[in-house]
């Protein structure tokens, strides 16, 4: 939240007789500022330069301008960039506290930069300013000053002098440099009291001159000499009052003056009053803050001044309706036009003269009335029938009265009324403004055309029917006829008689088509006898199977009667409540009450005879239980059917025409349709258990081996079985011994077989087959040889190993035939063909002094020597080209060949008198 820094002058006058202050820290800006001054009108003759030790200042006669706001914020609220580069970190040199918008670079608007800040830094011992922030072609550029503007050195207190030199510079796109030097030096040269519009201080006085220089595109622009005079006062963030100058032709001219006020404000005061007529008068009581000009040789009176705005609140074109002379708070006599037009939307506002401003719209609508004018209307014909009523609608208000035949009609003062009688109607209406009368409405009354029934009320039986007749009592013609029942209009019903076969209530609409009224007769009740239909239920399932029965029934309720029919047939002699069926068909109930009414037939109920399915016959693929099976049952299945399976009597789980059994003894099986008839249980089948337990198979050798090697299978020895290997999962063709030998990978298994066909299968074994590594290749490399492949390796020398001939290459001290092996992680081996080797290339020269390490290596090593500091050394490849060339430093010296290609390559050394000769290899 911003904090606005105002002192009222109640509090400045607590402070008592003048005293030398003295100024720090807690005046100046900081983060989330927001600091008020007024812009004064330049006055050239202003006597700035007096100042001393208890020294009055009366600057009273200063006259506002315009306001002038500053706003300070953090550093982290800018642009990121900037809150890094001048982040409020103990360690950033340029370091800040808070910013504000804008900076006083010179032909800033000549240059492309956008958005600026001022970045400051404030502290118990100083405030400065560390550097600006800009935007270039859309991106932000922190300008660092190369020495900071130190603007004061604290506290300030009277006879304290300060000097320091800034410095930055930029360089800019398609412009070039840009550099700014200045020289600033202050003196505190007086205290005492002031006296501003803004009211009554104790101050420090501080002279400020600045000079500054400009560099742009090489050229060096001098400004002329700037002076600040500030007076500043404790508790207040900024200066009472400033002098600025600038030095021309030898001469000090003022260029703008500021001084501290409350910000300046302009408020319209309630109340008001909401409804004024044309040529009324009003006062308007109006708040002010701030300074506002008395007048003067320089500047001219302050008027205030209520503006009107139009109908509509908008201020585009404002009426001034009152002036008044002040340059404070009071009340403005204001008049409203006479050609104002009325309207509900008007606002109005006070604005100032010296200097311009303008203030709060008061924030209610106004209305501005005028003479009213009215009229009446009516929402319809105004011949009417009797007993309705026409709604006629007034305008002008705000104040009604209506008046029937020029007699005013008691309570009658809304805008609508609704009219029920014959005769002429007008309205007086009424405003602050005036008063007026309306035009009149005349209303007629026509009388409806009467007509009555023979009887309101009839009882008929369901299926008969009764005629309803009205008779004209009105001797009017021209009249049509329309017959409700229900209120819904009976399509075609357009007589004076309408025959009624429906219960309900029967109405007659008649219309005059001469006068449009109509007449409704009074409702006929008919009554319409229904006899519900019989609740019929059944005593058992209406499914039956051959030669069962179920009961019909309703409930008995003398003297009714009853009547039972079958497919719609009555069935003779079935005359009780109730009735015993055996065979199939669609059966219904009607009744019939002691006024000869009957029912509508019952809800049908439909009766099925099913037939009993015969016994069922099961197949089994096979009566022997292997391993405790399962063994599948089946029965020919039937659409719909369940089939309940029995374990020697007993009731088991399944409902479907297979079964698994898992058990020995004797299965049967009943049958029921989807009708719920059931078979007799089918003849018994015998189920027998056989168990076969499955063998272990153990190998002879590892089961993972390499390529060509292989491991013998042995089962255990079963009596009276056949054996079968198989290879995942596939028969192994031949293969029914008890053993078997493997060389392929895979997983293997054996499964034995009885002679009743039950069988098991032993777990499991996987074998794996690793494949040999590539053969490697020999190459010579001029007096070393060189093996492909990865791996382990081992040289061989006429077929005998070499001890400790583990790497990929060799330099051989004998001829030979010689060979490598090379074994992968799994330990599998293949060998090289033989390399015959003759020794034909350069012995080199082993000194122990002399030591390169790793060797061989990728190309970086180390040359380790103690004692030759300093003396050159040579590399050269197998060919004898100079690779690189260079002096030992110290015990060991780095050299990176990593982009040398692979090779044999030799150091020369030349080292106590001799030329030491050191191989090197590179592989990568």
């Amino acid at each position: 939240m911003k904090r606005l820094y105002t002192l009222s002058l109640s509090f400045l006058a607590i402070l008592g007789a003048s005293a030398q202050i003295t100024i720090g820290l807690n005046e100046m800006p900081s983060a989330s500022d927001q600091l008020v001054r007024v812009r004064a009108v330049t006055n050239p003759f202003i006597n700035y330069g007096a100042t001393g030790a208890a020294h009055t200042w009366d600057f009273s006669n200063l006259a506002a301008n315009t306001g002038d706001t500053t706003n300070y914020q953090t550093v982290a609220s800018t642009n990121f960039v900037y809150a890094i580069v001048y982040a409020d970190i103990f360690f950033n040199g340029n370091r800040a506290n808070h910013a504000k918008q804008g900076t006083d670079i010179a032909f800033s608007n000549l240059l492309p930069i956008t958005n600026p800040y001022t970045f400051r830094y404030r502290t118990s011992a100083l405030y400065k300013t560390v550097g600006y922030g800009v935007e270039l072609s859309g991106l932000p550029v922190p300008i660092i000053f190369d020495e900071h503007d130190v603007i004061y050195e604290l506290p300030l207190a009277y006879g304290n002098t300060s000097a320091s030199h800034s410095s930055y510079h930029i360089d800019i796109p398609n412009v070039g440099y840009y550099g700014f030097q200045q020289d600033r030096a202050n003196e505190v040269d007086g205290w005492g009291v002031i006296t501003t519009p803004g009211g009554e201080f104790d101050v420090l006085r501080v002279k400020t001159t600045l000079t500054m220089r400009d560099s742009i595109a090489g050229f060096t622009i001098n400004r002329p000499v700037t002076r600040e005079y500030k007076w500043l006062a404790q508790g207040l963030r900024v200066p009472v009052l400033q002098v600025n100058t600038t030095t021309l032709f030898g001469l000090e001219v003022v260029t703008a003056i500021y001084y501290y006020d409350v910000p300046r404000t302009i408020n319209v005061v309630a109340p008001l009053a909401t409804t004024i007529c044309p040529g009324a008068t009003l006062p308007v009581h109006y708040e002010s803050t701030g300074a506002f000009n008395a007048g003067g040789f320089f500047v001219a009176a302050n008027h205030f001044t209520v503006q009107l705005s139009d109908a509509t609140g908008s201020f585009a074109a404002p009426v001034t309706i009152g002036d008044v002379i002040a340059t404070s708070s009071g009340t403005i006599t204001a008049t409203i036009p006479l050609n104002t037009p009325p309207g509900t939307g008007y606002r109005i506002r006070v604005i100032s003269t010296s200097p311009d401003f303008t203030g709060t719209t008061y924030p209610f609508e106004i209305s501005i009335g005028g003479t009213p004018v009215t009229s009446i209307t009516a929402a319809g014909p105004t011949s009417i029938c009797t007993g309705d009523t026409l709604m006629l609608t007034a305008v002008g208000g705000p104040s009604y009265q209506w008046q029937l035949d020029g007699a005013d009609i008691a309570g009658a003062v809304n805008e609508t009324f609704p009219a029920v009688a014959a005769g002429t109607y007008t309205v007086m209406v009424d405003n602050t403004c005036g008063s007026a009368m309306s035009n009149g409405i005349t209303v007629e009354m026509n009388a409806p055309p009467t007509h009555v029934v023979d009887a309101t009320s009839y009882l008929i039986c369901s299926g008969s029917s009764v005629d309803i007749t009205a008779h004209d009592m009105s001797g009017q013609s021209q009249l049509s006829y329309q017959w409700f029942l229900n209120n819904a209009l009976i399509v075609g019903a357009m007589d004076t008689v309408v025959t009624a076969s429906l219960g309900g209530l029967y109405t007659m609409e008649v219309t005059n088509g001469t006068t449009g009224c109509t007449f409704t007769t009074e409702p006929v009740q008919v009554s319409l006898q229904v006899v519900p239909a019989p609740d019929v239920t059944a005593d058992a399932p209406t499914s039956l199977c051959t030669g069962g029965t179920v009961v019909l029934s309703t409930p008995d309720a003398p003297p009714n009667t009853y009547q039972w029919y079958l497919d719609g047939n009555a069935i003779t002699g079935a005359m009780s409540n109730s009735l015993v069926v055996d065979a199939a068909g669609s059966y219904t109930l009607v009744i019939t009450n002691m006024d000869g009414c009957a029912s509508q037939p019952s809800a049908a109920i439909s009766v099925v005879v099913s037939a009993i399915p015969d016994a069922p016959s099961i197949t089994a693929g096979s009566t022997i239980l292997c391993n405790g099976g399962p063994l599948t049952l089946s029965v020919p299945a039937t659409a719909g059917s369940t089939y309940q399976w029995y374990l020697d009597g007993n009731m088991i789980a399944g409902t479907d025409p297979t079964l698994l059994a898992q058990a020995p003894g004797d299965y049967t099986v009943v049958e029921t349709t989807a009708s719920n008839c059931s078979s007799e249980p089918s003849a018994a089948v015998t189920i027998t258990a056989e168990t076969v337990v499955a063998p272990n198979v153990v190998s002879t050798e590892p089961t993972t081996f390499c390529e060509g090697a292989g491991a013998t299978l042995i089962a255990d020895v079963i009596a009276n079985v056949v054996y079968q290997w198989t290879l995942d999962n596939a028969t192994i063709p031949g293969a029914d011994g008890v053993q078997l030998t493997v060389t392929t990978e895979g997983s293997y298994a054996v499964s034995v077989t009885t002679v009743n066909g039950c069988s098991a299968t032993s777990d499991a074994i996987d074998v794996i087959v690793n494949p040999l590594p590539a053969v490697p290749v020999i190459t010579g490399s001029n007096d070393s040889l060189l093996a492909s492949g990865t791996g382990s390796f081992q040289w061989f020398l006429d077929g005998a190993m070499i001890p400790g001939a583990n790497d990929p290459w060799w330099v051989p001290t004998e001829n030979g035939n010689y060979t490598v092996q090379v074994a992968d992680g799994n330990g599998c081996v293949s060998t090289s063909d033989a390399w015959f080797f003759l020794t034909t290339g350069i012995n080199g020269t082993t000194v122990e002094e002399v030591r390169v390490l790793p060797n061989p290596s990728n190309g970086a090593f180390t040359i380790q020597l103690s004692g030759a500091d300093g003396q050159p050394y040579e590399i050269r490849d197998a060919l004898g080209k100079l690779v690189r060339m260079g002096r030992v430093s110290g015990v060991r010296t780095a050299v990176d060949l990593r982009t040398a290609e692979e090779g044999m390559y030799f150091l020369r050394l030349p080292w106590n008198g001799t030329t030491t000769v050191v191989r090197i290899l590179i592989a990568r």
